[in-house]
């Protein structure tokens, strides 16, 4: 005797097409969406690291002989995430964050980069001053 199978549904048929088509096209979206918001992101705080090192120049850029090497107090929870330096020619650390080390983030002396100090990663943005003291 062979088996009478029931002959499928067309409804049934494009019901699933439809609903595979549709999260497919959800799924692509889903991640296009994750992978633009992430790159919006890290342009968002890229542009303010540049924006609070501009800060940093102008401020210490005047009286960078006078200050001794100094650690600047954590004045925000999120202080620990965000580090600086103020080397004065490229050579001489005057000033950083507490959380800083005391080596250079990055060999680069112009722009952004990404660099690994004591097993920590760090995304690093170099300025000089006007005079290109510090």
């Amino acid at each position: 005797m062979t088996s009478a199978r029931a002959p499928s549904s067309l409804k049934r048929r494009l019901l699933v097409m439809l609903l595979g088509t549709v999260a497919v096209v959800w799924l692509a979206t889903a991640g296009y969406s994750y992978w633009d918001a992430r790159h919006e992101i890290d342009e968002l705080l890229d542009g303010h690291l540049a924006q609070s090192a501009a800060l940093l120049v102008a401020q210490a850029g005047h009286d960078l002989e006078e200050i001794d090497v100094e650690h600047a107090p954590q004045l925000h929870k999120y202080g620990r995430r965000v580090a600086f330096q103020v080397w004065e020619r490229g050579r001489t650390l005057r000033l950083h964050s507490a959380n800083a080390p005391n080596v250079r983030f990055s060999p680069r002396d112009e722009g952004f980069s990404d660099a690994v100090v004591d097993d920590r990663r760090w995304r690093v943005f170099s300025s000089w001053d006007a005079k290109r003291g510090s």
